[in-house]
């Protein structure tokens, strides 16, 4: 989720401060080679300035902004690293996309819950005069 604050000048010296000097656009954070500028090109990293006298970005490019985290689907849980008795088993997923320019940050990326916490089975051996329970 996105929270924007509206911030009110008060005053017309302020504001007309303000409109002539406007803050900086943001860069983006990936750009390859020398480029640089608010716009990536839609189909490699490279960056672009907006257009001549507008803020406008390029045709074939976006305006840089946030990227958010974005994660593969869980893999299927581990094997259980007990047979009985309670023991622990895994799942993992991988980050395919990593955040930038101010993006939301990646979310965890295993868990382990527990497994086979049912009671181990003992097993009587009347020959070796082993004592059952």
């Amino acid at each position: 989720m996105r929270t924007t604050t509206l911030i009110m000048v008060v005053g017309l010296g302020l504001l007309a401060s303000a409109m002539a000097n406007p803050p900086s656009p943001p860069s983006c954070e990936e750009c390859w080679g020398k480029t640089s500028g608010p716009c990536r090109h839609n189909l490699d990293y490279s960056c672009f300035n907006y257009m001549e006298g507008t803020t406008t970005c390029p045709a074939g490019s976006t305006e840089c902004g946030p990227i958010d985290c974005q994660v593969s689907e869980w893999s299927a849980w581990s094997k259980c690293d007990e047979d009985c008795g309670g023991g622990f088993q895994t799942r993992t997923r991988a980050v395919t996309v990593l955040p930038s320019d101010g993006g939301a940050l990646c979310p965890v990326l295993e868990e382990t819950q527990g497994c086979n916490n049912h009671k181990c089975r003992t097993f009587c051996c009347a020959a070796c005069h082993a004592t059952c329970e």
